[in-house]
């Protein structure tokens, strides 16, 4: 478990060093042998910590692997997930891909909602496509943790 004194982390009562990689689009581009293959390469290398976007990242690369959280409505050049529709399938693979960072002696570090989500901010103000109704940002927060917590015994969140 980590744990923070003053501005040092600790992971069970032993200092910590938080040497991150960021993997944001995991969860969307990469496949579950390609992710075995960068996890065993980071743990070579040292790394400590994986941060990853639970969501899609805005400007991710494509992918063949075809795997979104939500449905999406496309209107021209604008799409829209359908927030109120999770796709169960890829939020069990995301819990798989977790796991495997733990399992590689690594903390997974979870980003829920990266800003271009939120109406309004800056990067939202950049990329139209996506953005959650302000309604669907707290059921969409509590899901997400509830469904984490299992596996992530040190994701908080407060509302």
């Amino acid at each position: 478990m980590l744990s923070t004194k003053g501005t040092q982390f600790f992971q069970n009562g032993k200092p910590f060093f938080y040497l991150a990689d960021t993997c944001w689009s995991a969860f969307t581009n990469i496949t579950l042998e390609e992710w075995q293959y960068y996890l065993d390469y980071r743990e070579q290398q040292g790394f400590t910590a994986i941060q990853m976007n639970i969501l899609s990242q805005w400007d991710a690369s494509g992918s063949d692997l075809d795997i979104l959280p939500y449905p999406i409505t496309q209107s021209g050049a604008h799409y829209q997930y359908d927030f109120s529709k999770p796709n169960h399938e890829y939020f069990d693979r995301a819990e798989q891909m977790v796991a495997a960072v733990q399992a590689h002696h690594m903390v997974p570090v979870l980003v829920l909602l990266w800003s271009n989500y939120v109406p309004g901010t800056w990067s939202a103000n950049m990329n139209i496509n996506n953005q959650m109704p302000f309604d669907e940002i707290k059921p969409y927060v509590s899901a997400v943790t509830e469904r984490f917590k299992k596996i992530l015994a040190y994701l908080f969140c407060e509302w």
